[in-house]
């Protein structure tokens, strides 16, 4: 398996939605300025607060995914190892995780889907020092490494 493919293309995926995010932020800064300026009185002011909550929380997120895609980038120069650690694709026989930014559920276009989970995440602990052919247990699931990249 391929890793650096593999994180080249969930790393543009990812940078794509945070650009996505960046344009949604924006357009509704831009539809609460409207607002402002069509509107008068009590409902200026409930409709300008919703704006402006939920340009707070999109930034936030936008904030988040940046961080994880930050990280995300930095694995792209990190070396395979023997054992699980940060950077670290792993195949076990209940799926495909890549261990670092905590960036969820992500479907390869030619590889399938891959978990990517942060070390502090219990199943990052559980995996974490682990080597090929090890088992482990999460949340009374036991499981098996078959491949680590």
């Amino acid at each position: 398996m391929d890793k650096i493919k593999i994180l080249q293309e969930a790393y543009s995926h990812f940078s794509q939605k945070l650009k996505d995010l960046d344009s949604h932020i924006k357009t509704v800064q831009d539809a609460a300025n409207q607002e402002s300026k069509s509107s008068v009185g009590d409902k200026y002011e409930i409709g300008r607060a919703m704006a402006q909550n939920e340009v707070f929380m999109l930034k936030t997120q936008f904030e988040s995914l940046r961080i994880e895609v930050e990280k995300l980038g930095s694995l792209l120069l990190s070396d395979s190892k023997d054992t699980a650690s940060s950077g670290s694709l792993i195949k076990t026989s209940q799926g495909q995780f890549l261990l670092g930014p905590a960036l969820g559920k992500w479907k390869s276009e030619e590889k399938g889907v891959f978990y990517f989970i942060s070390l502090d995440a219990p199943l990052g602990h559980a995996l974490q020092g682990k080597k090929k052919g090890d088992s482990f247990e999460v949340n009374q699931r036991k499981d098996k490494i078959l491949d680590i990249f």
